[in-house]
């Protein structure tokens, strides 16, 4: 929605965008995002990067990634977070395993 906005009152974003994101936002919802993102901006080039968390922290900090997508907090004073969603997450195991009987 800010996206849109800015692009009411301005020029739409043009350039390069360097995003980072986790592995699971990569195989879920990436596509659609990016798809709504080029129908909007034309004009704006993506350029993806798809690491675990804490590299993108380290490339955030860095000033390699323009904003990321992931779940490992960052203390650098120039990133700025933001909850966007949860997700909830499961240990699947054998039951064997579970309850201290490992299977041979």
């Amino acid at each position: 929605d800010k996206f849109s906005r800015l692009a009411e009152i301005s020029d739409p974003m043009r350039g390069l965008l360097r995003v980072g994101v986790n592995e699971s936002v990569a195989m879920f919802g990436l596509s659609e995002i990016l798809t709504q993102v080029k129908a909007r901006y034309p004009d704006l080039h993506i350029e993806i990067t798809v690491d675990v968390g804490a590299h993108l922290s380290r490339k955030m900090a860095a000033r390699e990634l323009d904003i990321a997508v992931h779940n490992n907090p960052s203390n650098v004073r120039h990133v700025v977070e933001r909850t966007i969603g949860t997700s909830n997450l499961h240990w699947v195991a054998s039951p064997a395993l579970v309850s201290g009987h490992a299977v041979a």
